[in-house]
């Protein structure tokens, strides 16, 4: 997917808890913004034809992250163990492929600053893993910027090491 929040990214701006919705909360059946609705009918359509195996939403953590993470699912605790197995094959596949600085923190992280379920419910990775089921993953990928390699080129790398770690993860599958 392209670039949702554009207006945000051409002034400079985030959109963290913009109003009258933050894009990466708006995923419910009836979003505020049209770019979400768009996204929403792909990757319905990218579902239903049984290609949809891993959702990366792309993120900027604070500034005082140094490595970057991956936030996983709320209920990766009790995940039916073939579900969180597809996670943990993820994990594994990632810390694999990212071996240049800044680094990846080795466990997911946990989006409990999200205050209500019905706002955890309208998170993109939340909403495309009802849509996807046990078929695939979706997960947001917090990309650390405050350090030496928040570059052009070191954010090349990442997207390097991220497509090493897809191909790794979709070969490893059964």
């Amino acid at each position: 997917m392209p670039i949702m929040d554009v207006d945000n990214v051409a002034r400079g701006a985030g959109g963290k808890e913009a109003e009258p919705r933050d894009h990466n909360r708006d995923w419910d059946p009836l979003p505020v913004h049209p770019e979400v609705a768009a996204a929403q009918r792909r990757i319905g359509e990218l579902v239903a034809a049984g290609r949809l195996r891993v959702y990366l939403d792309l993120h900027n953590p604070g500034p005082d992250d140094r490595v970057h993470f991956f936030f996983g699912p709320l209920d990766y605790e009790e995940l039916a163990p073939p579900r969180r197995t597809l996670y943990d094959r993820w994990l594994e596949a990632v810390l694999g492929a990212m071996t240049d600085p800044p680094g990846l923190q080795p466990k997911y992280r946990f989006a409990t600053y999200v205050k209500t379920e019905e706002e955890r419910r309208r998170v993109s990775s939340a909403w495309v893993r009802q849509q996807v089921g046990f078929g695939g993953i979706a997960l947001s990928f917090e990309c650390a910027w405050n350090t030496p390699a928040g570059t052009a080129d070191g954010y090349l790398e990442v997207g390097r090491q991220l497509g090493r770690a897809l191909a790794r993860y979709l070969n490893s599958q059964p």
